[in-house]
């Protein structure tokens, strides 16, 4: 059954219109699938495995510049729960969809960014296969599990996607989680989400991941300025 392509209260960003598109994509050319796997395992594999921090300081920065306000990160390492907190600008759903894009950049152009290639985000692909960015009351998740399940109802809609389930199959069943965004409920600051979920986030403009250990950062948020943890 198809999703419902316009923005509601339930999802703000409109990621329904975002994982439509994806999914087309990749169904009438398995070879983009493949492409947007590889970039995101470079990302979780290659340079920008140690440079998570780096980025997500980068991306804050940039942030803080387009709200002309003072720059704040704070980072918060709870178990495997790792929370990246940052003042700035909020989240539009242009910002979500150059997130979920891999290889674009709506900071390109602009002056005085710090980071200015589109892969400071993908780099949390590195450290959590579970991901919420949460903004102004609003929030996106990306999640390997839910991806996973997306791809798996469309081959089984669709009897006629038989190179993009080669593809699927040739890569045991993994599919890019951050090309494919979905709609989250905000975590108010302070809070734990149950333990059975790995997801996280509240904050003004901001991705969530954790350290190098892939087990254990599981779990990645941003808590909002002002809040306790924030300051």
């Amino acid at each position: 059954m198809a999703e419902s392509v316009t923005a509601s209260a339930a999802d703000p960003f409109n990621t329904a219109e975002l994982r439509r598109r994806v999914l087309a994509a990749w169904a009438d050319a398995p070879a983009r699938f493949r492409e947007d796997a590889n970039a995101e395992e470079d990302f979780a594999l290659g340079g920008y495995r140690d440079r998570v921090v780096v980025e997500l300081a980068q991306n804050a920065a940039d942030a803080a510049r387009r709200a002309d306000v003072p720059g704040r990160l704070a980072l918060t390492l709870e178990g495997d729960r790792f929370t990246a907190a940052n003042s700035g600008a909020r989240l539009t759903a242009e910002g979500v969809e150059s997130l979920s894009t891999l290889r674009a950049s709506t900071k390109r152009g602009e002056r005085g960014t710090a980071g200015r290639f589109g892969v400071g985000f993908s780099a949390v692909a590195a450290i959590s296969d579970d991901v919420t960015v949460s903004s102004g009351g609003s929030a996106v998740r990306f999640s390997a599990e839910r991806a996973g399940a997306a791809v798996a109802a469309l081959l089984a809609d669709e009897e006629t996607h038989g190179g993009l389930s080669a593809e699927v199959q040739h890569r045991s069943g993994h599919v890019p989680m951050l090309r494919l965004p979905f709609p989250a409920e905000p975590v108010a600051p302070g809070t734990t989400t149950p333990s059975s979920r790995s997801s996280c986030a509240t904050g003004p403009r901001a991705p969530a991941c954790a350290p190098s250990w892939r087990p254990r950062a599981r779990r990645c948020c941003w808590p909002c300025p002002g809040s306790p943890r924030s300051g």
